[in-house]
């Protein structure tokens, strides 16, 4: 959790995070992920442009994908990788 401004160490850059206008630092708005912009809309899942352009990168760049290494996760894939 960031420092308020008034108890950052002397010399130090303040990393304080506006609150939206009107808002509390206990407003349910941190609480909803709904009202969170990144977690709707456009940002919610690649488009078939940007998928496409996703599996190209992967497909050409990547050297090593943990969550398909049989052999360190005895063939169990790890709870991360189980997202999509």
């Amino acid at each position: 959790m960031p420092l308020p401004r008034e108890s950052a160490p002397s010399g130090s850059i303040s990393r304080v995070c506006p609150l939206p206008s009107g808002s509390t630092a206990d407003a349910p708005y941190y609480d909803d992920p709904a009202a969170r912009w990144w977690n709707g809309g456009e940002y919610e899942a690649l488009s078939d442009s940007q998928r496409a352009a996703y599996e190209g990168v992967r497909n050409n760049s990547m050297f090593y994908d943990y969550c398909t290494d049989e052999l360190r996760f005895n063939n169990h894939v790890p709870l991360e990788c189980s997202y999509n």
